[in-house]
């Protein structure tokens, strides 16, 4: 594990990449899996991105389309 604090710029790309994978309709367990492995991070620093991209996710969804995403998010929760 890298002792390498990211950018600013790699943050935000992180967390975006977070957003897309779960917008994807990877669950979130994954996607922290995944971003530790390919950021060299610990699983702590990788569900920070996940929650991030979340609020992403959130800002980026149309309201009308809000009720979807929700059920959709219910889903993934059982999963995890």
């Amino acid at each position: 594990m890298s002792n390498k604090r990211a950018s600013k710029d790699q943050l935000q790309e992180r967390c975006e990449r977070a957003a897309t994978l779960l917008a994807d309709g990877h669950p979130s367990h994954n996607v922290v899996q995944r971003l530790a492995a390919v950021y060299d991070v610990s699983p702590q620093q990788a569900r920070e991105y996940v929650r991030e991209g979340k609020k992403l996710l959130v800002q980026a969804v149309d309201p009308d389309d809000k009720t979807f995403m929700i059920s959709s998010l219910m889903h993934n929760l059982k999963q995890d």
